[in-house]
């Protein structure tokens, strides 16, 4: 069977009676209590159940129902009660209607500002806003309202006209019983003409001062612009005339103008004794008052006449007086309007002498000079053989005088230029005269061209070396060698090639030629220069060419012990038809024979390995393997040397020995 459930009625008031709207939360609901104030729960089982009854502007109100049955519940409700405090910015007071210490929720109460004597209530702030008076407030929370009280304020009115400041300006605002001051300034030029205080005139005052202000005021200034005078003069009186005096506004453009008199000329305007413009028409902005005087002085005319050895002298400048004038036709320059005093002058024209002096300015002046035309030196050189001669030869010449020139080469050279004062080439050539000179007449030697031929039994040579005139060249695939630029005389000439004999001699120059040269092949035997690491075995390669028909090779060569060690040994190049018969004499001495067996021969003409040294390296640096000779025990000699087929044996002169330089590196 379902549990047994009850009805509970709640009953809501206040102290006026029933409480309709209120909010009852019961039994996990919440309802609403009608207009007889009640609110009812129905299905509430058995058991202690809380309740809460609440409603806007009441106290809540809370308890517990034993339900065992259905129950009547009887709930008052009290109203909120709130506070309304009142404040005061400035002087005042406020009423409140009703005026309780508290109020209850919903009561409204009016509120009256009461401004205080020369005040104005201007609005409420806090929690009521607006102006309105009185105004009402409905309670509803504890209230704070601040009434706001002003002072009475007037207006005083300040202006100013053109020309001046009035300070402060405009529409100024003045509390009731206050002193207002004002200042009232001029502008530059300007001076206070009346202030005027509520339209009556107060006179030219730079201040004003309103004193416990109870009403509104006017002040009002005005201005006038300042005058000034110029008085204007001429020292001395009958120097000239002067105009633009009178009287002007402050800031006006004030022009006096002076005019001399003739025999005068103006100087300046001065004031109090000071220069204030060299100009004779004198402008300015005027702020004071001015007395100017104009200045003049007495002047004179200068007139030079100029001339020299000929007669007049035009186109003289003459500087004099801070000018400078050219001269005319006539010779003259004149100088106008020159005051009194000693005067300094200069007379210079191109090609002469310049001349300096002083005139005495008491009156008209008339000054002659006499201008001298300048001279100078004309000194020649050569560089080369050859001599100059000029035409006319003097010691010195006038200016613009003009100098023939002649360049005369000596035997066997050239005349090539000018240099210095004058260029180019043209002989002879003319000079004008218009300063010191120094000209250089350049001659070179006549040079040919001398061309070697170098040929042997077989044709041209090529690849041989020939050294000429301080030149060394190689001849080309034609066997030439063109030497140029060589001078006259008598040159010495060496002509080389390796495995020829040297061929020296020598030429007399005196035209272009060529020189043949035949050479001869000449037997020779060479150490091949070579490089070698310290650490590594060096073998050094022995040559030889153009040896012929031979049975026999004798090699004696010597080493550097400071670079290699005492002991070496050597390899055969040759067919195995050669023997080698190895001498170790000593002292870095290498010694071999080189004998073909069975009777034979061999034909040694192109370059051919013969033989191989091996040394041991025991420094870097550069040394040298030489050619040598000894004398062994029993006085016999050993030295390089050859036996041909036929046996005839060459040394010596007879062959070419050419020695290896030996580099040593790490």
């Amino acid at each position: 069977m379902p549990p047994e459930t009850f009805t509970v009625t709640f009953n809501v008031s206040d102290s006026s009676g029933t409480l309709q709207g209120a909010n009852v939360t019961f039994n996990g609901d919440s309802k609403a209590t009608d207009a007889q104030g009640k609110a009812v729960f129905t299905g509430v089982l058995v058991g202690s159940r809380a309740y809460t009854v609440s409603k806007e502007g009441y106290n809540n109100s809370t308890g517990n129902v034993d339900v065992d049955g259905d129950e009547s519940v009887d709930v008052t409700l009290t109203k909120k009660t709130y506070t309304l405090a009142v404040n005061i910015v400035g002087q005042g007071t406020v009423t409140k209607n009703p005026d309780k210490a508290a109020y209850t929720h919903g009561e409204v109460v009016q509120l009256t500002a009461n401004p205080a004597d020369n005040w104005n209530f201007t609005g409420w702030s806090g929690d009521l806003a607006g102006s309105t008076n009185p105004e009402s407030i409905t309670m509803n929370s504890d209230k704070t309202v601040t009434a706001n009280f002003s002072i009475v304020q007037y207006t005083i009115t300040a202006s100013a006209g053109a020309g001046g400041t009035i300070s402060p300006s405009g529409q100024v605002k003045v509390n009731h019983g206050s002193n207002q001051s004002f200042s009232i300034s001029a502008n530059t030029g300007y001076d206070i003409q009346d202030v005027k205080v509520d339209g009556a005139t107060e006179g030219a005052i730079g201040s004003y001062t309103f004193s416990n202000v109870t009403s509104d005021h006017t002040i009002a200034a005005t201005f006038k612009i300042k005058t000034y005078t110029v008085s204007v003069s001429s020292n001395p009186v009958e120097g000239g005339s002067v105009n633009g005096g009178g009287t002007y506004n402050h800031g006006a453009q004030v022009s006096c103008q002076a005019t001399a008199n003739e025999g005068y000329r103006f100087v300046n305007w001065t004031e109090g004794g000071v220069v204030v413009s060299d100009n004779s028409t004198y402008t300015f902005n005027i702020t004071a008052n001015r007395n100017l005087v104009a200045n003049f002085v007495r002047v004179y005319s200068v007139t030079f006449s100029v001339v020299d050895s000929e007669g007049v002298l035009q186109g003289a400048e003459v500087s004099f007086n801070g000018e400078t004038k050219v001269t005319d036709v006539q010779g003259k320059a004149v100088f106008t309007g020159v005051v009194t005093g000693s005067k300094a002058y200069t007379v210079s024209k191109e090609g002469y002498n310049s001349a300096t002096g002083t005139v005495n300015i008491d009156s008209d002046k008339g000054v002659d000079i006499t201008l001298v035309k300048k001279t100078y030196t004309l000194t020649v050189s050569s560089v080369g053989q050859g001599t100059v001669t000029k035409n006319p030869d003097k010691a010195t010449y006038t200016h613009g005088e003009v100098v023939q020139l002649t360049a005369n080469p000596d035997s066997g050279w050239n005349f090539d230029s000018w240099s210095g004062d004058l260029t180019g080439s043209t002989n002879p050539v003319n000079i004008t005269m218009d300063g010191n000179k120094s000209i250089t007449a350049n001659f070179s030697e006549i040079t040919y061209s001398i061309t070697f031929s170098v040929s042997d039994s077989e044709g041209p040579v090529q690849g041989a070396n020939v050294t000429f005139n301080s030149e060394t060249k190689t001849t080309d695939n034609q066997g030439e060698a063109l030497f140029t630029g060589i001078t006259v005389g008598e040159k010495q000439y060496t002509v080389s090639k390796d495995g020829y004999g040297d061929i020296s001699g020598s030429i007399v120059v005196d035209s272009s030629r060529t020189v043949n040269v035949v050479l001869e092949k000449k037997p020779m035997i060479e150490v091949v220069d070579s490089a070698f690491s310290v650490s590594e075995p060096l073998e050094i390669l022995v040559r030889a060419q153009n040896l012929g028909e031979v049975d026999f090779i004798e090699i004696v060569l010597q080493f550097d012990t400071e670079y290699f060690g005492d002991s070496w040994d050597f390899r055969r190049k040759l067919p195995i038809d050669w023997q080698v018969i190895p001498s170790d004499p000593g002292n870095g001495i290498i010694h071999l024979a080189l004998a073909i067996t069975g009777g034979k021969t061999q034909v040694i003409d192109d370059l051919t390995s013969i033989v191989s040294i091996e040394l041991t390296a025991k420094k870097i640096g550069t040394s040298h393997i030489t050619f040598t000779s000894y004398t062994s025990v029993g006085n016999v000699p050993f030295e390089t040397n050859i036996i041909t087929a036929e046996g005839t044996r060459l040394s010596g002169s007879d062959l070419i020995l050419d020695e290896g330089t030996i580099t040593i590196t790490n």
